[in-house]
């Protein structure tokens, strides 16, 4: 049943309602209503009120607008005047039916199909399916042309689904490497690392962010350094710092179980051992391309003599040898975008296109005071 402006709304008793609901049990309802209990009664049942309307039929409506669809109309003159087809029929409604389903006409003043659609995809009875979905349940019973492309159209366009449904398609947007360093300590990144087991030794700092970035911002200006904030859970952004960390995390982790102890005492030992192996990208440790030579270690002891060359030609080897890490770096990046493009798809906006801010990866963060769990995954769309 469609709704129309021409419907009565009547409401339903509490005892109808209730001899419905237990049909079966028909003394209880009796009972409880003759009881003194009557109004905590229908407190309790209060979502057992219901709204009956008295709506014009659809077919009354197909029937009556079957002449705006030239299309339909024809079908159905020819029907009328006895050229049969196979597959077009009219049933003793006088009903157009396609292969038994309902034609639903075209119109511009009642659209039929529009009123069909939202009910079958926004209603409490069908709460928002997929496109596939909601056109095998409307197929069942009625038919027009483009009907499958129209429900795409329609399921596309609704906000709700945009904002709950899970993307289904490769990550849009190719990867984008980090640009490469000029020089030594060119570019430095910093992130903190949260969620860390609380040590025995206490240190008396503040260390909050609205306190720290003044005063970083301070440090920066004083030195002519230009701060980038990037986006918290986006790795895309912070890909260095993100991916440098994971490490740390894992090395901490094996430290405090071989060795034991607080994990803050292992913190000098973790940065030695990082920056004194071998990096994949560079093709050499850390502390090698900073200082020339790889740092001596029980392991790897050599005997450090009087340096051959100093001067212009320091200068010009250590020149030499950035110019090597760059061309590794350069070509570790390549290899690196060559594989991540082949899972993602590239996506373009331009001036004045929206977008929805995806929010689902935050953790622990909660968006319009509802839990993490049920919040949306998409908020927006904002507009370029």
């Amino acid at each position: 049943m469609m709704k129309s402006p021409e419907e009565v709304s009547t409401t339903a008793a509490l005892c109808t309602i209730g001899r419905v609901f237990n049909y079966s049990n028909e003394h209880f309802v009796i009972d409880v209503l003759g009881e003194s209990t009557n109004q905590r009664f229908i407190h309790r049942f209060a979502n057992m009120f219901a709204t009956l309307k008295i709506v014009p039929d659809i077919l009354d409506e197909v029937k009556t607008t079957i002449k705006s669809d030239p299309y339909l109309r024809t079908v159905q003159e020819d029907i009328e005047k006895g050229r049969t087809t196979p597959e077009f029929s009219l049933d003793d409604e006088r009903v157009l039916k396609y292969k038994g389903r309902i034609c639903v006409p075209e119109t511009e003043s009642l659209d039929i199909r529009h009123r069909l659609m939202k009910e079958a995809h926004t209603t409490a009875y069908s709460i928002h399916p997929g496109s596939t979905k909601m056109y095998h349940d409307l197929k069942k019973l009625y038919w027009w042309r483009g009907m499958k492309a129209d429900i795409a159209k329609f399921v596309s366009k609704c906000l709700n689904c945009q904002k709950v449904k899970v993307e289904r398609q490769k990550p849009a947007g190719l990867l984008q490497p980090l640009p490469e360093p000029t020089w030594k300590w060119d570019c430095i990144t910093m992130d903190f690392v949260t969620g860390l087991p609380l040590t025995p030794r206490v240190v008396d700092a503040v260390w909050r962010s609205t306190f720290y970035f003044k005063v970083l911002g301070r440090i920066a200006e004083s030195y002519g350094y230009n701060i980038e904030v990037q986006a918290a859970f986006h790795p895309r952004c912070t890909g260095q710092s993100e991916c440098t960390i994971q490490i740390l995390e894992d090395m901490l982790r094996a430290c405090v179980i071989d060795f034991k102890g607080s994990w803050d005492e292992k913190l000098p030992l973790i940065e030695f051992a990082y920056n004194n192996s071998y990096q994949a990208t560079i093709q050499m440790s850390p502390y090698e391309a900073l200082y020339g030579r790889k740092c001596r270690t029980p392991l790897f002891w050599n005997e450090i003599g009087e340096r051959s060359i100093v001067g212009p030609e320091f200068v010009e080897e250590t020149c030499r040898v950035v110019d090597i890490i760059k061309e590794r770096v350069r070509t570790a990046q390549n290899r690196q975008k060559q594989y991540a493009d082949t899972r993602r798809r590239d996506l373009e906006f331009a001036v004045g296109d929206k977008a929805f801010l995806k929010v689902s990866p935050m953790r622990g963060l909660k968006w319009f005071r509802q839990k993490e769990k049920l919040s949306p995954r998409y908020v927006g769309p904002y507009e370029f």
